[in-house]
């Protein structure tokens, strides 16, 4: 695997990385490069890209059962990405020019993706076609990080406000399977 330099100058922000789940395959965004690079861990080869991504990204994630990718840049975007196809997914409805999110974590399930928000709203999307099917203000100011549970019936928030939210997720998020 190639080398990232964490530093080149006061202006650049370290690379970001995830590993899988299975611990086979790292996906390494930054390096002030528009590409996500996903490698094999043994082989030590990169086995896939993917395109049109932040130079900078201050978080990423593969969703448990590998078919998506999502990055927030440090600009608080969210770029998502099917990874059979390798292209972005839904890109109009994950990274329009309003949205503004600081946090998101996958759903068990790989169904649902949530988003905090900058401004203290938890946004739940189905990842099939990007509808909304929660929305709700938990928080004053940033929402600083999400968690769901290992079953997917309860989100977690951490805000900037300084308060914990532990929220029940709506019926259809773990009926689904």
């Amino acid at each position: 695997m190639e080398d990232y330099v964490v530093f080149k100058s006061n202006n650049q922000r370290p690379a970001v990385a995830d590993i899988t789940p299975d611990g086979r395959k790292v996906a390494v965004v930054g390096k002030d490069i528009n590409q996500v690079h996903i490698y094999d861990i043994e082989q030590n080869v990169i086995i896939q890209t993917l395109d049109d991504t932040p130079k900078e990204a201050r978080w990423v994630s593969f969703s448990r059962d590998l078919s998506y990718f999502a990055a927030l840049s440090i600009y608080a975007q969210c770029f998502l990405w099917n990874l059979e196809t390798g292209e972005r997914h839904l890109a109009d409805r994950f990274n329009p020019e309003h949205s503004a999110y600081w946090s998101v974590c996958f759903h068990p399930n790989s169904k649902y993706m949530a988003s905090g928000s900058l401004v203290g709203f938890i946004v739940i999307f189905r990842l099939n076609d990007g509808e909304r099917v929660v929305m709700q203000k938990v928080h004053e100011g940033r929402v600083s990080d999400l968690a769901l549970t290992p079953d997917g019936k309860k989100l977690i928030s951490g805000g900037e406000d300084g308060l914990l939210s532990i929220l029940e997720s709506n019926d259809i998020l773990y009926h689904e399977g």
